[in-house]
């Protein structure tokens, strides 16, 4: 499935999915820690640029602004993950 549909693996129970935050699955690689923030923020970016380039309204701003977040809050994550390691 692309990458975009689907970002986190979930776990089917019941009719409920549950999302695994634990860690990212795309094409059978695994994606842990910081990465999988890092990567949903530059999706959503992208997403957001191309709203925002082919339809009037906010839609496309917020979603630039939700992909920035989940980028900063990645390396942010980034960072302390080196700090720890040092």
């Amino acid at each position: 499935m692309p990458a975009f549909i689907v970002l986190f693996d979930g776990a089917k129970k019941g009719n409920q999915e549950l999302i695994n935050t634990d860690h990212l699955k795309i094409h059978g690689m695994e994606i842990k820690g910081y990465k999988k923030f890092i990567l949903a923020g530059i999706i959503i970016i992208a997403l957001g640029v191309v709203l925002s380039n082919s339809m009037e309204g906010s839609l496309g701003t917020v979603l630039i602004a939700v992909g920035g977040l989940l980028f900063i809050v990645g390396m942010d994550r980034k960072r302390k993950d080196g700090q720890q390691e040092k």
